[in-house]
């Protein structure tokens, strides 16, 4: 009986890793199909390599997909060590420490970076974002750092794929803010040029 017991719980365990990612495929594959049912592979593709070639915002939500999954992978997929308690240091991870193998533990700041590209890639990806004023921008980039990041900690909860933490919550909206402000300071540095450069044209 206790083999028995030992196989299902294995088996459910290995179940548990994979249900998320499998889930998304899954999504993923029944789209793509459906949009290749409906207009052929040949013209699908033909229809990519045009748009990958020709527009910039294209290319840019290329670029954010692969780092969402990168993200994800990251922070959920390619786990395997389970927690036997998620919540015993939640309340862990606000500053630089030593680690038990001797070395300092930089994953405050790596929490901060991991979402510096994220919200920049989405706003450079999505211009309907733009649209808004500047301070509802700043709010929306708080909401959609916090939300990401929440999503994470609670899926890591209830999987017990890792610790769910307030410093990870702090430190990846904190990453996301920056984030937001930096496409702001590139995209000022960018329009500021292109309205030198049409004015030395002009003259």
């Amino acid at each position: 009986m206790q083999a028995v017991v030992t196989i299902l719980y294995d088996i459910l365990d290995a179940f548990s890793h994979y249900i998320i990612p499998a889930s998304l495929f899954a999504v993923l594959a029944t789209v793509v199909m459906n949009y290749l049912q409906r207009f052929g592979w040949k013209q699908v593709i033909k229809e990519w390599c045009s748009k990958f070639k020709n527009h910039s915002v294209f290319r840019a939500r290329l670029l954010f997909c692969i780092y969402l999954y990168f993200l994800f992978d990251y922070t959920l997929l390619s786990r395997t060590f389970i927690w036997d308690n998620p919540l015993q240091k939640w309340m862990a991870g606000w500053w630089l420490g030593i680690g038990s193998n001797g070395k300092v533990n930089y994953e405050s700041i790596e929490n901060i970076i991991f979402f510096i590209p994220y919200l920049s890639l989405l706003y450079v990806s999505f211009p309907k974002l733009r649209e808004y004023s500047w301070w509802k921008q700043l709010k929306l980039a708080f909401s959609i750092s916090f939300g990401t990041s929440l999503l994470i900690e609670t899926i890591q909860l209830i999987t017990r794929l890792g610790a769910f933490q307030l410093s990870d919550l702090t430190y990846n909206t904190l990453g996301g803010i920056m984030g937001f402000l930096l496409f702001c300071l590139v995209n000022t540095i960018k329009k500021a040029v292109q309205v030198k450069s049409r004015k030395q044209s002009s003259q």
